[in-house]
Formats: structure tokens, sequence, C-alpha cells
């Protein structure tokens, strides 16, 4: 055979075995794609019955599959902020932010971030400034007795107001009118 031949041949071979790796790839994506949405329906359906630990995990596995998709993401921010684990979702949405190529959704990964640490802000100062209510309440009650510090300091200091009666000597009244001092 001729060189030229030769270089046909292998030419279309290359070319052929390019189009077979690109299916290949393509039905690879595919499945994936098909896996990663499910996986997403299925962390839905935990979070619309209020089982957020499930719903982390499965949006968890999501992320690793396929990392650059923020939508995985959101979700298990979105379950550990129901299951009341802010500085959680903040440390996903941080991972988020580094793995997600997406300018668009970097953006909104972003933003949320910023919400979620505003509200832990808010959360530190509202329990700093309750904590010091708290503190107020307890220097005041220091001040003021309670109703049982007052009767026991009442019984403790009663002075009678009269002078104890000695049972011997009867009063004034009592006695007979020519007994009565003149």
């Amino acid at each position: 055979m001729k060189k030229k031949t030769w270089i046909w041949i292998i030419a279309i071979a290359v070319v052929v075995l390019i189009g077979i790796i690109i299916v290949i790839v393509a039905v690879e994506n595919n499945r994936e794609n098909k896996k990663y949405d499910a996986l997403i329906v299925t962390a839905d359906t935990y979070m619309d019955n209020n089982e957020y630990a499930q719903a982390a995990v499965v949006y968890r596995e999501a992320a690793d599959l396929s990392p650059g998709r923020a939508e995985a993401w959101f979700g298990l921010s979105e379950a550990f902020m129901s299951n009341d684990k802010p500085e959680q979702a903040v440390e996903i949405l941080y991972e988020a932010i580094k793995e997600v190529r997406d300018e668009a959704q970097v953006e909104l990964l972003t933003q949320e971030k910023d919400r979620i640490e505003d509200t832990l802000r808010f959360r530190q100062d509202e329990g700093e400034e309750e904590l010091e209510n708290d503190q107020d309440n307890i220097n005041e009650s220091e001040d003021i007795p309670d109703d049982d510090t007052e009767e026991k300091a009442d019984t403790e200091n009663d002075t009678p107001d009269e002078e104890p009666e000695d049972e011997n000597i009867p009063d004034s009244e009592e006695q007979p009118e020519d007994e009565q001092p003149k």
C-alpha cells in the first residue's frame, strides 16, 4: 500500500476514535446528570418532609458528584439552616464558592452566605443584649429582697408594740377599786 493510503486510514481511525470518545463522555455525562437530578429530587422530598439531616446527606452526595453545579450546594445550605445549624451552612457556602465556576451562581452563593452571616451577627448581638438584660435583672433582684426574705426579716426583727405583760401583774382595769392606787 501507498504511504498516502496509510495516512488516510490512520486519520479516519483517529476521527472515529475521537467520535467514540465523545459519545462515551456524552453518555456518561448524561448518566451523571440523571443521577444528580435524581439526588436533588430525593433531597428536596426529604426537605418537604422536614427530614433535614437526611436531606443534607443526599445534597452532599449530589454536590460531591457534580461540585460545579450550585443547586446541591444551595440545598445543603438550606438543610443546615432548617436544622438550626447556620455556622455549617456558611461553611458549605464557602466551599461552594470555591467549587462553582458559573459567575452568576457564585454571586448568588455569596449573597446567601452574606445573608446567613448577617443573621448570625444579629443573633449574637441579640444574645449579648439579652445577656446584659439578664445581668441587669440579676443585679436588680439582689437589691430587692424576695417575699420570703422580707417575711423572715419581719419576724426576726419584730419588736412588740406593747410591753410584755407580766402575768402576775393585773391590768389596772382588772384591779379591784379598793386596791387601785390613789
